[in-house]
């Protein structure tokens, strides 16, 4: 008796999508180390695909905002290391701004990981503690 053989054969699968060929580079680094452009279309993308968007979102709303960020804290610890010399000395007067810069940092870390919890817009992660140094600076500059 000879042995039978059954060959099976399957015609390929294809599965479209509207990604391209360099859309997979945004897909495979972290949202951190995109440019810009492509955070905005990596979001557009896993938004029409109803995947998950936030990290991307908030990466891009950090970058958006940083030369605000960065100006409101250069005032913020100009306000807080020049001023009347009677009231504090030099030193305690940068040991706050740098006090102040540090509270800054924290409260952006935490931030951002709070309201991808609570499931409030990536925006918020970064408004929100520049909202505080801009309530500060007006009340210092009255000192």
């Amino acid at each position: 008796m000879a042995a039978e053989r059954i060959i099976l054969t399957q015609e390929p699968l294809s599965f479209e999508t509207g990604l391209q060929a360099e859309g997979v580079r945004w897909l495979i680094l972290p949202a951190e180390q995109l440019s810009l452009s492509e955070l905005w279309v990596a979001q557009q993308f896993l938004r029409s695909q109803g995947l998950e968007v936030r990290q991307h979102a908030q990466v891009f709303w950090q970058r958006m905002t940083l030369p605000v960020t960065l100006t409101v804290l250069a005032l913020l610890a100009a306000v807080t290391a020049f001023g009347s010399f009677r009231s504090m000395s030099v030193s305690t007067r940068v040991f706050a701004a740098v006090l102040a810069g540090l509270v800054f940092k924290y409260v952006v870390d935490m931030a951002a990981p709070f309201t991808l919890l609570v499931g409030w817009h990536p925006s918020l992660a970064v408004l929100l503690p520049l909202a505080i140094p801009m309530l500060l600076i007006p009340r210092l500059l009255r000192q």
